[in-house]
């Protein structure tokens, strides 16, 4: 190995590297704070995929909300009536949470579960409240026809088939979606009229009249609600319960019963006797009027002849 002379170990000069290792140093802290910066950044995508704490309630609230006769929930400040599962019921605190089996109507009812809460009061079918949903949305229901429906005249829905059922004192009428405009149809259920004029029902329904094929679900609701049978009117409801039977109407409104009281089968059997004189009247009138028209003619002739001594 070669020795190096100490002759160039004298010439050497030695060099300040001081500035270039001050210069390093202040470039450290900014490499720190961007690596600080960088785990910031990571900590959200590493908790994403952490699932959320599960919000805990009180046995005072898991006791109300388990009970299937509770379907009515409040606060005693604000006094704001809530349909049991409304979204808002999880701002009262349990200091205020108040409950109700029944319908309290003299407090406001909430409109963003008010559809809900109406349903509870008269469906026999709650288990279909999103379908209900969707018919109301369908026909233009509004909150103010299900309030007047359910709360004022007590009436009672079922889902079926594209409508519903209503029962509404003693009669059921089925509302039937027509058309896309949200139109419907009204129909009535059948019944027979017996004796002392009171009625049997039977299956199956009818149009309540020619003009309720094709109506707004507010005329039908009209229609429902001012509908009022009485035993003074049966005569009328038979008679044209038994024309629909020959095929004379085809839109009835009762059919016909086999138990008649005697006034009814009185009328009935005056009514057979007519039919045929009423039908031949017009055509014998018609021929005794030309016979007349005949003589008149005849005898005006004879008088002019006798007149002037025509032979």
């Amino acid at each position: 190995m070669p020795k190096t002379s100490s002759r160039r170990l004298r010439n050497y000069e030695r060099q300040d590297f001081n500035a270039l290792l001050g210069e390093l140093k202040k470039e450290k802290p900014a490499e720190a704070d961007f690596q600080v910066k960088t785990e910031e950044k990571k900590q959200p995508s590493e908790t994403a995929g952490q699932k959320p704490e599960k919000q805990v309630f009180s046995l005072y609230r898991q006791r109300i909300f388990s009970n299937e006769n509770v379907k009515f929930i409040y606060s005693k400040n604000d006094r704001i009536l809530h349909e049991k599962h409304c979204q808002y019921v999880k701002e009262i605190s349990d200091e205020e949470l108040q409950y109700s089996e029944s319908y309290l109507s003299n407090m406001r009812q909430c409109p963003a579960c008010a559809a809900e809460a109406y349903l509870r009061i008269g469906a026999k079918d709650p288990e279909y409240t999103e379908r209900y949903k969707e018919i109301f949305e369908q026909c233009g229901i509004t909150l103010k026809q299900l309030r007047n429906m359910f709360l004022v005249r007590g009436m009672k829905t079922r889902i079926s088939g594209n409508g519903f059922l209503i029962s509404y004192k003693e009669d059921t009428w089925k509302i039937q979606i027509v058309s896309r405009n949200g139109h419907v149809q009204l129909l009535h259920n059948n019944y027979r009229v017996i004796q002392d004029g009171r009625r049997q029902f039977v299956r199956g329904f009818h149009v309540q009249n020619p003009n309720c094929t094709d109506v707004t679900f507010g005329y039908a609701l009209g229609l429902i609600r001012n509908y009022d049978y009485s035993p003074e009117n049966a005569e009328k409801h038979t008679l044209r319960g038994e024309d629909s039977a020959s095929g004379r109407n085809k839109n009835p409104a009762a059919v016909p019963s086999e138990e008649r009281t005697e006034e009814v089968r009185k009328l009935q059997e005056q009514r057979d006797i007519k039919e045929p004189i009423c039908q031949k009247e017009p055509a014998a009138k018609r021929r005794w009027e030309s016979v007349k028209a005949w003589f008149k003619k005849y005898l005006r002739k004879m008088r002019f002849k006798s007149i002037f001594f025509i032979p």
